[in-house]
């Protein structure tokens, strides 16, 4: 289940289910990235002390983090996840360019490989003390037919980034659970 923060979003949201491969890959990643994006700039700097101009220059599609990959290095280098967690937002971030700047791309079969290295739903659902679990996530989302989705490529792409994009959704962390 996806958390809305906005009506775009929510827009958004309820199409990805109907959209065709390429499409939903594009849309869900850009529900994650921009929602890095505001995790990021909200722990950068107090609000009070925030200069929207410097923000601005430095989140821009050209400006130092304006790039998917920079916000991902840059969540993992303040410390906001895990260097697991990196891997799969890099997983997300190459699937979603392979559907963007391949002609060919046209379905999550293609990326089946990439798609099942995405071992997120794993992350998120396994209790053993062995496995660290992201900031709130325990008890955060229910997931029917957890197994049948987990070999779907389309499914476990969409379940990881539904599962960032509400953990990014829901701010900075507070005390890890765990």
């Amino acid at each position: 289940m996806w958390v809305a923060t906005n009506k775009e979003e929510s827009a958004a949201i309820q199409e990805l289910r109907s959209l065709p491969d390429r499409p939903l890959a594009i849309v869900a990643a850009a529900l994650m990235e921009r929602r890095l994006s505001a995790l990021l700039t909200g722990c950068l700097q107090d609000g009070a002390l925030r200069k929207e101009t410097v923000f601005e220059r430095m989140f821009r599609s050209s400006g130092p983090v304006g790039s998917f990959s920079a916000k991902i290095h840059l969540g993992f280098m303040v410390r906001l996840y895990d260097h697991r967690t990196m891997l799969n937002l890099e997983r997300i971030k190459d699937i979603r360019n392979r559907f963007a700047h391949d002609l060919a791309a046209s379905s999550f079969q293609q990326f089946k490989d990439a798609c099942m290295n995405l071992d997120i739903a794993h992350h998120f659902f396994e209790y053993g003390e062995e496995t660290p679990m992201p900031r709130r996530a325990r008890n955060m989302v229910a997931i029917e037919n957890l197994a049948e989705s987990l070999v779907d490529p389309r499914e476990r792409f969409l379940m990881a980034a539904m599962l960032y994009s509400t953990d990014f959704a829901m701010g900075p962390p507070g005390p890890r659970l765990g």
